[in-house]
């Protein structure tokens, strides 16, 4: 069996596009490691997302971070949830697909 880290690269290299987001009022280190990785994935060739609900002060502060400029405002606003959760190791998620139009996920 693979270790660990080369399964989480084996997945993220076959990945078409990966979403990234934090909660709704994140802290500034929520905040930096989504576009640190945004980062990452970018130089791998990977497509990635960096979304956050709505507007927040926290991304104002971070306006000098590399990235920064393309996070996206707009997780669904009419009562849906996106909630992608693995809580356990060995459990399986199943291909997730999304699709990001007029510059709304």
């Amino acid at each position: 069996m693979k270790a660990v880290h080369d399964q989480i690269h084996d997945n993220i290299k076959k990945s078409e596009r990966i979403l990234l987001t934090c909660r709704q009022d994140p802290h500034v280190d929520s905040l930096a490691s989504c576009l640190s990785f945004y980062l990452f994935l970018r130089n791998l060739g990977i497509e990635a997302d960096v979304v956050i609900p709505r507007p927040h002060h926290t991304h104002e502060r971070l306006k000098f971070l590399p990235g920064s400029k393309d996070v996206r405002h707009g997780l669904p606003a009419n009562g849906e949830k996106l909630i992608i959760r693995v809580s356990r190791p060995g459990a399986k998620v199943g291909k997730f697909h999304y699709e990001v139009v007029d510059h709304t996920l």
